[in-house]
């Protein structure tokens, strides 16, 4: 059975709105989605299973350019197609922050698999930015976590979820974005860019620090 909330959110019958699907088509998905839920083989089996319009419908909810080749997929790909239109349950199988939908992939800062009070304080860091400033601060930080994947190489060995986000980690991560800051700083001078960098950095690396200070306190009085 996979772990798939078959409940619409408000967001994902947004996203289908706009991806111009009608009632019947949103209606049709979420039933997809249900019974995934309930079907107890894997999400290639699954989709396997569904008629030509059921997956051309899955296409469509998904917003994918080229048509669904199951055989194709791998198991992170196949389930993703499954999975909330707001993207809250997407699931990156290997921890390499890139999430696969379908075929297609797409980089995701913090991972899809982060912890929550990460995921939360990244949100709010980045509040009112729009698309382009957010993605760009996504892709440096992703760049610093995992490395450019250029040709299949050239990435960082995936850690954990709960690797990635511990203490000793983070503390590492806050030290190489606050350096790669400077050294722009001293190339280019307190850009616009820069200084919306500075801001975001201190926003998310001071609420996800300070958790993690307060967890490790936690456990410290529990183990009294």
């Amino acid at each position: 059975m996979l772990n798939i909330d078959t409940t619409l959110s408000v967001s994902s019958l947004n996203k289908l709105q706009i991806r111009d699907l009608n009632e019947t088509e949103i209606s049709g998905f979420a039933d997809i989605l249900k019974q995934a839920n309930e079907d107890t083989n894997t999400p290639k089996a699954f989709l396997k299973s569904l008629t030509t319009d059921e997956l051309q419908l899955v296409k469509k909810a998904n917003s994918l350019a080229s048509t669904i080749n199951v055989d194709s997929l791998s198991a992170e790909g196949a389930q993703n197609l499954l999975s909330q239109p707001d993207g809250s349950d997407l699931v990156d199988l290997n921890n390499d922050g890139i999430v696969e939908i379908g075929e297609s992939r797409s980089i995701h800062f913090p991972p899809v698999n982060a912890p929550l009070h990460v995921k939360t304080a990244w949100n709010k860091a980045t509040e009112g930015l729009d698309w382009a400033e957010k993605a760009s601060i996504e892709l440096t930080l992703h760049s610093m976590v995992y490395g450019f994947n250029i040709n299949g190489s050239g990435t960082k060995d995936a850690l954990a979820p709960q690797e990635q986000c511990n203490k000793t980690n983070i503390d590492a991560l806050s030290e190489y974005a606050y350096s790669n800051l400077e050294f722009r700083v001293n190339l280019e001078g307190w850009s616009d860019y820069n200084k919306q960098l500075n801001d975001v950095y201190d926003k998310f690396f001071t609420s996800v620090l300070q958790h993690n200070t307060n967890a490790s306190l936690s456990e410290f009085d529990a183990s009294k």
